[in-house]
């Protein structure tokens, strides 16, 4: 996965937050019944992350050296990646629809 981002495009700060009001505009989330957005990145973000309409919002920042977890409103932030981030999401959502 590491190396398919890394190739994948050409790497600066990116409008994070652009794209994603651009996919809500489009009412993709809706249509198609999204239940979770997880999004990679180093949080180098040239713009304000919006707010989105589903419960389910991961940022998993591999850009820095600290591991950690924090929640802000409705996105929950995981620093660092391995198997655990994806292991993390897994037990959080499995946690919350026992409540």
């Amino acid at each position: 996965l590491r190396d398919a981002i890394v190739k994948s495009q050409m790497h600066s700060g990116t409008y994070l937050g652009k794209a994603l009001q651009c996919y809500l505009a489009n009412g993709k989330p809706i249509e198609r019944k999204i239940e979770r957005v997880v999004v990679i990145t180093d949080e180098q973000v040239a713009d304000a992350i919006p707010q989105m309409p589903m419960d389910k919002c991961y940022i998993i920042n591999v850009g820095t050296n600290q591991n950690g977890i924090k929640t802000d409103r409705k996105w929950h932030h995981i620093n660092g990646f391995s198997e655990a981030a994806v292991t993390y999401i897994t037990e959080l959502e499995s946690m919350n629809s026992k409540e």
